[in-house]
């Protein structure tokens, strides 16, 4: 049993000024320099951000941004039969959207199913959703039930499996149950368009507050949701190595997972660990740590300097969080 105190000792967050800089020795930094600042920190520095990542005027709060700014657009509507025929593998989607990015604030990432759903993930909420994942697993590992086996029957191939999963709060003594819907199972090419309509029927504050509302159709993929995919994939790898199947494989000859959001690497956590040392003193405020939407826009703009492998964990998630 995880004690509520030992949750709340590793997720905490500094909050006030004198535990966001202490002794540190505080830089100040306006928008563009805030990316070398976090890139370059060391562990005696703290950054004093003086100007906005984005549009305060038009997103008066990071929960605002966050719902209504500019997305990353991933792909456009396509055909199941195209993303079968074409093997579209989201990480190769990721890549090639960030690789045109500009050093914009963007408020997220979307992609867009063969069923004109539009599916958004935040930069932010896959670091999180990987740190819940991984603290878990070192101490009592995420509970995964398989409600519908995938080697029962073909239309399990064609459609994905089902999971349900129980995701323990960081917080409080809380567990959100979730049922992962259209999980792909990768050893079958139908796979590159199940993964598409990946679904989640989850309820916590985070996924309430998230929606907005700009689609008919919309799909948040919050901390909560990240931690349960993880957790289920780890299940499945176990379920395909003891059958004796295998993975898919990518143009490189690696696995093709299909996880549908983006895993941080080494470098994307570091980053995020620097941020907890970021004051932000905008003219006419009395100053704050950095809010989800300034970590958003930061990444975004740190995706540029970061390379094309910022957000491709290639490493264990537990060693990145918790060390080896």
């Amino acid at each position: 049993m995880i004690s509520l105190a030992e949750k709340r000792i590793f997720f905490e967050r500094p909050g006030k000024k004198h535990e966001i800089i202490g002794d540190r020795v505080p830089i100040e930094v306006g928008a563009e320099d805030l990316i070398d600042g976090l890139f370059d920190m060391g562990e005696d520095d703290a950054l004093v951000l003086v100007e906005p990542l984005y549009d305060t005027k038009k997103y008066e709060t990071g929960n605002r941004f966050l719902k209504r700014g500019p997305e990353l657009r991933l792909n456009r509507r396509i055909t199941r039969g195209d993303a079968i025929n074409h093997r579209l593998r989201p990480r190769e989607l990721r890549q090639e959207a960030f690789s045109q990015l500009q050093g914009e604030s963007h408020s997220g990432c979307c992609y867009v199913s063969y069923r004109n759903s539009h599916m958004r993930f935040h930069l932010d909420d896959c670091v999180s959703g990987a740190e819940l994942f991984a603290f878990f697993e070192q101490r009592i590992p995420i509970e995964v039930e398989e409600v519908r086996e995938y080697r029962e029957t073909r239309d399990v191939i064609n459609k994905g499996a089902v999971y349900t999963v129980d995701v323990p709060s960081r917080s409080s003594s809380t567990v959100y149950p979730i049922t992962l819907r259209s999980f792909p199972i990768p050893i079958d090419e139908s796979q590159h368009a199940v993964w598409m309509n990946f679904t989640a029927s989850h309820n916590c504050k985070d996924s309430q507050n998230s929606f907005s509302f700009r689609y008919a159709t919309e799909e948040v993929l919050d901390t909560h949701v990240i931690a349960a995919y993880l957790a289920a994939a780890r299940t499945l790898h176990h379920s395909l190595r003891n059958s004796g199947h295998f993975y898919l494989r990518n143009d490189d000859g690696e696995p093709d997972i299909l996880i549908p959001f983006a895993l941080p690497s080494r470098e994307a956590v570091r980053i995020r660990k620097n941020m907890n040392h970021v004051w932000v003193k905008l003219p006419g405020e009395k100053g704050r740590p950095m809010n989800r939407g300034y970590r958003e826009a930061a990444f975004f703009k740190g995706s540029r300097r970061g390379g094309p492998n910022f957000f491709y964990a290639k490493d264990k998630l537990r060693d990145m969080f918790l060390g080896d």
